[in-house]
């Protein structure tokens, strides 16, 4: 892996995405968790 922070804007997804890694957490499940 590169930089941890990238300049660039980030999505959400993306960041669901990130912190899935980090955290091991199945991001999809908690997205659709949040969308209701």
């Amino acid at each position: 892996r590169g930089d941890f922070y990238t300049p660039v804007s980030v999505t959400m997804e993306e960041a669901a995405a990130l912190a899935a890694e980090l955290l091991g957490v199945d991001y999809e499940f908690a997205l659709e968790e949040t969308s209701g």
